[in-house]
């Protein structure tokens, strides 16, 4: 990919050769080769003369060069390069001493500047840390929180129907008491001021729009009820109900049904 976007991969050995993250993690380099991972880009610190990226392996091939080594198998990029006339043994020494001070003062360079970024990205190692653990108090304080207003929150089950059954068949115009059973299945009482509250259906089955609800302590069952007047025309009726404390409504809606 070109330009490089993202993350940059530069390879130790090669000279000025650079992957993107997704060709390093297709595996299309040397997998032998070491890369240095970029995690952002550092104009500042990069190195503006081409002779600073070249890679080690050419430092130690200079350093055979220079020390009169040649390689087997006809291989001597080296040594006719900085030995071009055999005749000429002075100047190839002094052409060959100036190459290597070049190369070496290349590598030299190209260390400063892996030098340097290694400790950018040490530094920017260190501020995710700090950033991560940070997040992770912030984390656990809201948990926190979160489990306080779980432990402190007001719960409710339905148990059964203690009286007027579902789709039963009563007198028209005739008051009845709907009466439910509830259980506390909360952590902390319910407390005062908990209500019933008509919460949607024919309003005109409930004589009232609230109806006060006894308090429950956790794990205890209590029965809650409201009247119920049935309506002169004949018909099947539908009313629900809630509970609710400081507006804030919590368990499960209870209904009643009938045939009037």
């Amino acid at each position: 990919m070109y330009p490089i976007r993202g993350i940059r991969f530069k390879c130790w050995v090669c000279s000025d050769y650079d992957l993107c993250a997704n060709c390093e993690s297709f595996g299309k380099h040397n997998p032998t080769h070491p890369l240095l991972k970029m995690n952002r880009p550092i104009g500042a610190l990069r190195p503006h003369d081409s002779n600073d990226l070249t890679g080690m392996h050419e430092c130690n091939s200079n350093d055979s060069s220079s020390s009169g080594a040649t390689n087997s198998g006809g291989n001597s990029y080296h040594t006719s390069q900085y030995n071009n006339n055999s005749n000429n043994n002075n100047n190839n020494n002094n052409n060959s001493s100036s190459t290597y001070g070049a190369r070496r003062g290349g590598c030299r360079k190209w260390m400063r500047f892996a030098n340097a970024m290694e400790k950018v990205f040490r530094r920017d190692d260190d501020q995710t840390t700090v950033s991560t653990t940070s997040n992770e108090g912030s984390c656990k304080y809201a948990n926190k929180n979160n489990n306080k207003n779980k432990k402190g929150r007001l719960m409710a089950e339905f148990v059964k129907d203690v009286s007027l059954p579902d789709r039963s068949y009563y007198p028209t115009d005739t008051i009845l008491e709907k009466t439910w059973e509830m259980k506390n299945t909360g952590t902390i009482e319910w407390g005062d001021g908990v209500e019933l509250v008509f919460l949607k259906g024919d309003e005109i089955l409930s004589l009232e729009k609230r109806y006060l609800v006894p308090n429950a302590k956790p794990q205890e069952c209590v029965q809650i009820s409201a009247m119920i007047r049935t309506p002169t025309t004949p018909g099947r009726y539908c009313a629900y109900f809630r509970l609710q404390k400081n507006g804030n409504k919590f368990g499960p809606r209870v209904w009643v049904d009938l045939f009037a």
